[in-house]
């Protein structure tokens, strides 16, 4: 929150007199970015500064709102969202109060909200709690202390976590949003203050143990740490018996890995460089291993403030010719991503020695081929001979799925290249969202069937064993691999169905009318009686 403070205190004269505070005006805009799709943003901006357009603000305030509206949402998208430094009891209140005066805006709206995502609704009642003094016995006893200022305290506490529950549903997608009502597993929200009060070797094992599923704010506080936790990174990255992951393994010895260098992305320095070197000798001896799919779209963002300690490790890996053929092509991408067109001049004798390596007839035919789009996404006049005769000669192969053809190289020269879509920051991989779609792949990847609520439990099912054969037996003589994965929804469907079942009756949606007429969706019926 301090990095808004100031613009805050430049919309402070312009906000109407209940939310002439900074954290009661923060709490107000935030509660106005979180508010359902049906809130007229109009109607924010009449409640807060009596007007009905950003434009009928002063200059100074409109670009002051701009800019607390920006980070706000931001931090509320990314799942960081916090109070730095941590609010006061006073102000956790005046926040409070501010956020409940936002809601005030379009109450229908919020009420249907909440009525679709109660664990959203309930993550909402700690905020009015605080906000109301009357509400705070439901989550604190009367004996806390006089005055209630023991309650407020520990409400305090969960402020943050609570406004990230409500953004992870507030911005869920269709098919999270599915995910998050039906089986989300992920509710450890740690309040600002636990996080601070863990030890190094406890930061670790969380990231250990949540596996894909390490929320941003843990990884903020590591990157926060940096110069104390760079040494156990390192370690972790040079240590052998964390790169020898197998199929049957435990996931998280391995997503710690991408964890580590995502951390180390976010740091600058001699230390980070070369704690991040260290796994990029890995791509001589681990070509083939998954973290380097993780890590290559945003690998120019990764090194960053390290690329000097980096680059020397690139090139011997690219150099050496016993190396996979893949592991040096991507040592040779990465150490060209690594410098920037018109800014260092050691790109230019890079391409040149990727130029030699692509004439060289002796080189592997897998290396020239990737030191050919090497030089296509930096084209320099000089290589164009070259790169037209490699793409010739691939033409004349008539082989399927040519890394380049003629048409490529000048369209690679022509100055006429797509424009590169925007990508994702690194620390997106972290985002609610992001997380939870990873876990609808892998049950996809699982052989989960998108919709079909009964397929987690099937197993539970006798009547599908009848199906097969009548022999309820059955379910224990199935062929059940011992690699078998430690999620829940990852069992096969038995292979001896040849036949898509068919439901007897049609499966009613969430949003389909109630069966029993009563008009309503069947999430808001009987659905929930069923639940």
């Amino acid at each position: 929150m301090s990095q808004v403070n100031t613009a805050l205190r430049t919309l402070i004269d312009h906000a109407v007199d209940p939310l002439r505070t900074e954290a009661g005006l923060h709490g107000f805009l935030t509660a106005c970015l979180l508010a359902p799709e049906e809130m007229p943003v109009a109607g924010c901006l009449e409640a807060g500064f009596g007007v009905s357009s950003s434009e009928d603000l002063a200059p100074d305030a409109h670009a002051a709102l701009q800019r607390v509206l920006e980070e706000i949402n931001d931090t509320l998208r990314a799942g960081n969202f916090r109070f730095d430094p941590p609010l006061s009891v006073t102000e956790a209140e005046r926040w409070c109060k501010g956020y409940v005066a936002g809601i005030a805006v379009a109450d229908r709206a919020w009420s249907a909200w909440n009525d679709d995502n109660i664990d959203a609704a309930k993550a909402m009642l700690a905020i009015q709690a605080i906000a109301n003094p009357e509400l705070r016995g439901l989550f604190v006893p009367s004996a806390a202390g006089p005055g209630g200022a023991a309650t407020s305290k520990e409400l305090a506490r969960v402020l943050a976590p609570a406004v990230r529950k409500i953004a992870i549903f507030r911005f869920a997608d269709e098919q999270t949003w599915e995910y998050l009502h039906d089986e989300d597993p992920f509710y450890e929200l740690w309040p600002d203050a636990d996080l601070i009060e863990m030890d190094d070797e406890e930061l670790v094992a969380k990231l250990l143990e949540w596996e894909d599923q390490v929320p941003r704010i843990l990884i903020d506080e590591c990157i926060r740490r940096g110069e104390t936790l760079l040494p156990r990174l390192h370690a972790l990255l040079s240590d052998d018996a964390m790169w020898k992951h197998e199929a049957d393994d435990e996931a998280g010895s391995w997503w710690v890995l991408v964890h580590a260098m995502h951390i180390l992305g976010a740091l600058r320095g001699e230390a980070a460089g070369n704690a991040m070197a260290a796994a990029l000798g890995r791509l001589g001896t681990n070509p083939d291993d998954a973290i380097w799919e993780w890590l290559s779209p945003s690998w120019d963002q990764l090194c960053r403030g390290k690329e000097a300690f980096l680059r020397p490790v690139l090139l011997a890996v690219a150099e050496d010719r016993s190396v996979n053929p893949f592991g040096r092509g991507l040592a040779m991408e990465w150490l060209s991503d690594s410098h920037r067109d018109g800014v260092d001049d050691g790109l230019e004798a890079l391409l040149d020695w990727v130029a030699s390596r692509i004439a060289d007839p002796s080189e592997d035919a897998m290396f020239r081929e990737l030191g050919g789009q090497v030089l296509l996404d930096h084209p320099r006049e000089r290589f164009r001979p070259l790169l037209m005769e490699q793409a010739r000669s691939f033409e004349a192969a008539q082989t399927f799925g040519i890394p380049y053809g003629v048409g490529d190289v000048e369209r690679g020269f022509s100055g006429k290249n797509r424009p590169l879509r925007p990508r994702a920051h690194f620390l997106s991989f972290y985002n609610p969202n992001e997380i939870r779609l990873r876990q609808l792949r892998w049950r996809e990847e699982d052989g989960w069937i998108p919709g079909d609520e009964d397929d987690a439990a099937w197993l539970d099912d006798l009547s599908i064993a009848q199906e097969h054969g009548g022999d309820p037996a059955w379910l224990d003589d199935r062929s059940m691999p011992e690699e078998q994965s430690d999620y829940p929804w990852s069992r096969e469907r038995p292979m001896q169905q040849e036949m898509p079942y068919v439901r007897e009756t049609p499966k009613v949606g969430r949003n389909d009318p109630c069966p029993c007429g009563s008009g309503k969706k069947y999430k808001k019926c009987c659905m929930r009686a069923m639940e």
